[in-house]
């Protein structure tokens, strides 16, 4: 019988014709495997050799895109900070930065809504705001952030911010933002 190369990561299980590949180093822990192994559902070899082809191409491009989003993943958990390990100067900023952001685009509202409501409705916007204000202020006398908990969470992922609700942190942050909505 006539020795013939063997094709790179074929190999033969009982009957039935494999590609057998190693997965890169850098990608082992992430993928969770060391080796990836596909049938070729083949047992007649030239037929095999032609299918490992394709089939060492495919793996290759699912390593190359699982190594992308590897590294897309790598780097978004470098961006994310941790809200404890923010001095709480910059936490009250965010919440002023936060209150300004607001105020801007309801004041833009504000100036379209106000052409379409009469003297009644502006009142009774009036009176709205001022029982808001009360709550908030009774919140701040408490130390209930039940009013700004939902704002919270919203600003901080927008900012990608990890956080623990019941860190001092993320008190000061919510104390900060109720004290901003009454300024």
């Amino acid at each position: 019988m006539e020795d013939v190369a063997k094709p790179v990561g074929l190999e033969k299980r009982g009957d039935v014709y494999e590609v057998r590949r190693r997965v890169p180093k850098d990608l082992v822990e992430y993928i969770g495997k060391k080796v990836i192994r596909r049938s070729l559902k083949t047992s007649n070899h030239k037929e095999a050799c032609r299918l490992r082809d394709h089939e060492w191409l495919a793996i290759t491009a699912e390593l190359d895109q699982k190594r992308r989003e590897m590294l897309q993943e790598q780097a978004e958990q470098k961006t994310i900070i941790k809200l404890e390990d923010i001095p709480d100067s910059e936490i009250k900023g965010l919440a002023f930065a936060w209150l300004d952001d607001v105020s801007r685009s309801s004041d833009q509202r504000e100036a379209k809504n106000t052409k379409m409501l009469d003297d009644f409705d502006l009142e009774q916007a009036e009176l709205e705001t001022r029982m808001e204000e009360a709550e908030l202020k009774e919140a701040v006398k408490k130390n209930d952030f039940f009013h700004v908990r939902s704002i919270v969470s919203s600003l901080l992922k927008r900012k990608n911010i990890s956080h623990d609700p019941k860190t001092q942190a993320y008190k000061v942050l919510c104390k900060f933002l109720n004290r901003a909505m009454l300024e």
